[in-house]
């Protein structure tokens, strides 16, 4: 090849790959584009094409309709339900479940224990193989009846205060208040978040414990700035030989204060096997009571416990004579059906800490094993 070939040759290479690359600059910045548009220009908007995502079940579209923290507990939810509505009844089509890396779900719980809903939310969408691929194939695929919760009413009572709206879903025949809220962000107005109440909205607030209303942009369920900061954070199993306890005083102090230290290693070790279960059944209990949990309360326990075990002990029993046999079915469920006792004990300790460390310093009591029995004895 000549030298003169050369240098024609040589210029045009470099302007046909000069013009590849900005081929493929332009192509990213087209996907990018494509995936924050079409921008909503009022909530009214914005919620008339989610209603319409869901009932086409164009995930796209939905995806695009909502905010991120939204996604997030779309799917909880709907992770959620795949386990609480198997029995009775038809079986729950699993969508969410099978997008699940449940082993990288197994290592995150053992590693932070999660209790409130935004912890839970947090590792569910740290578990999922593709956030975005799973959030589409619920929207095609949900069933009907749970379709419906994202596509009935009708807004109205719009009120906008900056970056910030709500409005009023109204369904007919259902007497609630059901207050939807929505955020500005730069590519046009977005759903945030439904909330369901009787009258004006009141919630209490996540890891404060004090009840108030709903301010414009805030939601039930996600962390406060400064959630959980106050108490220490859970202290690893060593699975060293238990200590010898020599007196009952001894036992009482070491075990409340594994409970101030998030010990919960400490703390399984000061109690017998009938005490360890009396404890888990109060920790079962509080993750179905807990105000603070947020939407979804009851999925602390979908999150610890295998439910297909659960419903099989308690529906075997459900025929048994008297309420005493079917609350003796409903504990031997409770305690065979916790996926990882350690773990779940391990979460509870968390939750008992957090909740003491919540208390201001100026009530902070810590009770003797004798000042216990003393105010046994005075409501004896």
């Amino acid at each position: 090849m000549s030298q003169c070939s050369t240098q024609f040759i040589r210029p045009f290479l470099i302007a046909v790959l000069i013009a590849l690359w900005a081929q493929a600059c332009l192509g990213q910045e087209a996907k990018a584009a494509a995936e924050q548009s079409p921008g909503y220009a009022s909530p009214v908007k914005v919620f008339a094409a989610l209603q319409q995502g869901w009932k086409d079940r164009d995930g796209e579209t939905v995806y695009r309709c909502v905010t991120d923290r939204h996604r997030d507990r779309i799917l909880l939810g709907e992770w959620c339900r795949e386990f609480t509505l198997r029995y009775p009844g038809p079986q729950i089509k699993q969508i969410v479940s099978k997008h699940v890396d449940e082993k990288r779900r197994k290592e995150l719980t053992r590693e932070e224990l999660p209790l409130k809903h935004y912890e839970l939310t947090s590792v569910l969408v740290r578990s999922l193989k593709d956030k975005k691929a799973t959030f589409v194939d619920l929207v095609k695929n949900l069933d009907e009846r749970s379709r419906g919760e994202y596509t009935d009413g009708k807004l109205g009572e719009v009120s906008i205060d900056g970056n910030h709206a709500q409005g009023v879903l109204k369904i007919k025949d259902d007497p609630r208040r059901i207050v939807c809220h929505f955020v500005k962000e730069k590519q046009g107005w977005l759903f945030e978040r439904v909330v369901a109440g009787q009258g004006p909205l009141m919630v209490v607030r996540p890891a404060r414990g004090d009840v108030s209303w709903l301010s414009a942009g805030e939601t039930v369920g996600d962390a406060p700035p400064d959630a959980e900061k106050s108490s220490p954070r859970s202290r690893p199993w060593t699975n060293n030989p238990a200590p010898k306890l020599e007196s009952p005083q001894e036992a009482a102090d070491a075990f409340q204060n594994a409970i101030w230290d998030n010990d919960p290693e400490a703390a399984w070790n000061c109690l017998t096997d009938g005490a360890l279960g009396e404890h888990e059944w109060w920790f079962w209990l509080g993750m179905l009571m807990d105000p603070n949990a947020g939407p979804g309360a009851t999925t602390p326990m979908v999150w610890y416990h295998d439910m297909d075990k659960w419903y099989r002990i308690v529906l075997k029993q459900g025929s048994a004579a008297g309420d005493d046999e079917m609350v003796k079915s409903e504990l031997r469920a409770l305690f065979e059906s916790i996926r990882d006792r350690k773990v779940f004990f391990s979460a509870g300790i968390k939750g008992l800490c957090a909740h003491l460390h919540a208390v201001p310093k100026e009530h902070r009591k810590r009770p003797s094993f004798r000042d216990l029995e003393v105010k046994e004895d005075q409501a004896t």
